[in-house]
């Protein structure tokens, strides 16, 4: 992966980097989706990339670029495994905790997070409270916790993780989506295909 020079329609972008040739840059407020046998493989890429926006990791000890790339970089997931024991706020509030941040500053972004899946107002339940549903919404909220400037999507595919991107691209993140769709999703504002051969 290279990084790129260009910028989309002459201003900033969050992420800009070259696939085996494929260039592929996705801007603040965006939602890219990529399709094509290559997807995958460049979704994980573009994890790796040498600078997202401002934040710039070639030439870092390899824990202090993981230690950056965990507060810029965002991935939803909806595989739950939530510590029981913790209320929902907790939960979300967990990977901002564990990396050193103030907990009354944790809390507060996860509860941001939270209104981003609309359960704000269960912040104090349990995750045996919450039902299936529920307890997805409180995974997606945690892997985007801390205002990312850029959030990786494995697929999405209902309501709750679209609506997810979109709120978070409305706030400025810039949002990179794999997709098994050969036409732009409606979630979408641009698609970009990556075949096998290019990587």
């Amino acid at each position: 992966m290279r990084a790129c020079e260009t910028a989309t329609d002459g201003g900033a972008h969050t992420l800009c980097t070259a696939v085996g040739g494929v260039e592929v840059i996705v801007g603040p407020g965006e939602v890219l989706a990529l399709a094509g046998a290559g997807s995958r493989t460049a979704l994980t890429t573009a994890a790796a990339a040498e600078r997202i926006g401002d934040a710039a990791f070639d030439g870092l000890s390899m824990s202090r670029a993981a230690q950056l790339r965990r507060r810029v970089i965002g991935t939803t997931t909806t595989d739950h495994r939530l510590v029981p024991s913790l209320t929902v706020l907790g939960n979300v509030a967990l990977p901002l905790e564990l990396d050193g941040w103030d907990r009354g500053a944790a809390r507060e972004a996860a509860h941001e997070a939270l209104g981003l899946v609309d359960l704000a107002h269960r912040a104090d339940l349990f995750p045996d409270d919450l039902s299936a549903a529920g307890r997805r919404a409180v995974a997606l909220a945690r892997g985007v916790v801390g205002g990312r400037l850029l959030v990786l999507s494995d697929e999405p595919v209902d309501v709750l993780h679209v609506t997810l991107l979109r709120r978070l691209a409305a706030n400025g993140s810039a949002v990179l989506a794999r997709t098994t769709a050969l036409v732009r999703p409606t979630w979408a504002d641009r698609l970009v295909v990556v075949p096998a051969a290019h990587l």
